[in-house]
C-alpha cells in the first residue's frame, strides 16, 4: 500500500495555518478587549478626579446644592373602601353628554 505523504502534508500544514491564524486573531481580540477596559477605567479615574475637584470648589465657595429630600411613600389605598363601579366611571362626571357611554357601547357592539 502506497501513502500519498504530499496530499498528507497539506493537510496537516492547513490545519496547522488554521491554527495559527486562530491564535493571532483570538490575541488580537485579547488586546483589543484589555485595551477597552483600560480605556474605560482611565476614563473612570479621570471623571471621578473632576467629580471631587467640583465639589470641594463647591465647598469652599460654599455654592453646593443642597440635596433633595425623598418624598415619603404614598400611602395604599385603603382596601376597605368599595371600587366605583365601571359603569358609574363611564358616565363621566354629572352633566356629561354620555358621549363615553356612547362610545363604550359602540365598541361592545363591534366586538359581537
Amino acid at each position: 500500500m502506497i501513502f500519498d505523504r504530499s496530499a498528507t502534508e497539506k493537510e496537516t500544514s492547513i490545519g496547522q495555518q488554521f491554527e495559527r491564524n486562530r491564535d493571532r486573531e483570538a490575541a488580537q481580540a485579547k488586546a483589543l478587549y484589555e485595551a477597552d477596559a483600560q480605556a474605560v477605567r482611565d476614563k473612570t479615574v479621570r471623571l471621578k478626579a473632576l467629580r471631587l475637584a467640583k465639589e470641594a470648589a463647591e465647598l469652599a465657595t460654599g455654592t453646593a446644592k443642597k440635596s433633595v429630600a425623598p418624598k415619603g411613600k404614598k400611602k395604599p389605598a385603603d382596601p376597605k373602601a368599595k371600587a366605583q363601579p365601571l359603569s358609574e366611571m363611564a358616565q363621566g362626571p354629572a352633566g356629561a353628554d354620555g358621549a363615553v357611554e356612547r362610545s363604550i357601547k359602540a365598541c361592545a357592539a363591534e366586538r359581537t
